[in-house]
């Protein structure tokens, strides 16, 4: 499979999210269904649990970096309305191609505010 970028701090960094809820590995929830981890033990359970043949199968997807910010700055660039805020889902992370998720999440996101004014034409530039 492939490992995704996940930005530029700590680029060799290994982060894992998965949906592996039933391991009882202390990752956090950044949405329900979907756990991140970056500890040896995460990774070793998230993989032997997605390579069973079992329905229940652990989902995931692994990052090499994340991206960060300084105290305050990005509630600062939220205030100035520099990102669309929409809460995330399993669905959203596991079940869509990775490639498809940004449009996607545009898409539910002017779904449910249609009354914006605008959208972001090339997020590649962002």
């Amino acid at each position: 499979d492939v490992v995704f970028v996940g930005g530029p701090v700590e680029p060799t960094a290994l982060l894992i999210l998965h949906d592996a809820e039933s391991l009882g590995c202390s990752d956090s929830s950044p949405a329900p269904g979907v756990f991140v981890g970056g500890s040896a033990e995460s990774f070793e359970q998230v993989l032997l649990s997605s390579a069973s043949d079992e329905e229940d199968r652990a989902r995931f997807r692994v990052f090499s970096g994340y991206s960060g910010w300084g105290e305050g700055q990005l509630d600062g660039e939220v205030e100035r309305g520099d990102w669309l805020i929409h809460s995330g889902s399993h669905d959203l992370v596991f079940e869509i191609d990775p490639y498809e998720v940004y449009d996607v999440a545009l898409q539910l996101f002017f779904g449910a505010n249609d009354l914006l004014p605008y959208r972001v034409k090339d997020p590649t530039l962002n």
